[in-house]
């Protein structure tokens, strides 16, 4: 979402040929970022968020869904509902992210209840509290019972999350902020 303008003089140009630039020859062109790819899956389902945009959902938790939405220059929000019918609720999800994998841990955000915006930029999660881990994605019970989740990798650290009550909270709100590097400003010298 960045426009550059690329000025080029004083080339050699030692083909055979001769090919010819003319001097002060300048490009404009615009950087695209590399699209995210989210792979998830929710114990019953889920429903899936990219910076406020509804971009899929599902209800076969043994299949992780994999979704490619575009990346944009900044903050990105990933926000998923989770959706249990019985029994214990549970989350797993990967995403490539400007080269990254960030997995489902407790790093991510979650609530039991959350206002209408909760899925957009802008909205203020900082009062939420972190989601609980209940362990390691292909050898946490029950769901290592039926078989690894299709398309969730074993080997990076992927982590089953909900909320701390996990036998009766049937609706949990999830959320990720990822950066771009060109959202990372330094703060202001502190005023005295």
């Amino acid at each position: 979402g960045i426009t550059y303008e690329m000025t080029v003089n004083n080339i050699k140009d030692i083909s055979t040929s001769g090919n010819t630039i003319v001097p002060n020859t300048s490009a404009t062109y615009e950087a695209m970022l590399d699209p995210m790819q989210i792979t998830v899956s929710g114990d019953d389902g889920y429903e899936l968020y990219v910076n406020g945009t509804k971009i899929g959902d599902g209800s076969n938790w043994t299949v992780g869904t994999q979704y490619e939405a575009p990346t944009i220059s900044g903050k990105n929000v990933i926000a998923i509902k989770g959706l249990d019918d019985q029994g214990i609720g549970g989350l797993v999800a990967q995403i490539r992210f400007m080269g990254m994998d960030i997995v489902s841990n407790e790093t991510w955000k979650v609530q039991t209840s959350a206002s209408d915006d909760w899925t957009q930029i802008h909205y203020d999660d900082s009062s939420w509290p972190n989601a609980v881990s209940y362990g390691l994605h292909g050898s946490t019970l029950p769901w290592s019972n039926y078989g690894d989740v299709s398309n969730i990798s074993t080997g990076i650290g992927v982590k089953w999350i909900w909320s701390a009550d996990q036998d009766n909270d049937n609706t949990v709100f999830f959320r990720i902020v990822l950066h771009t590097e060109n959202d990372f400003v330094a703060p202001e010298p502190p005023t005295w």
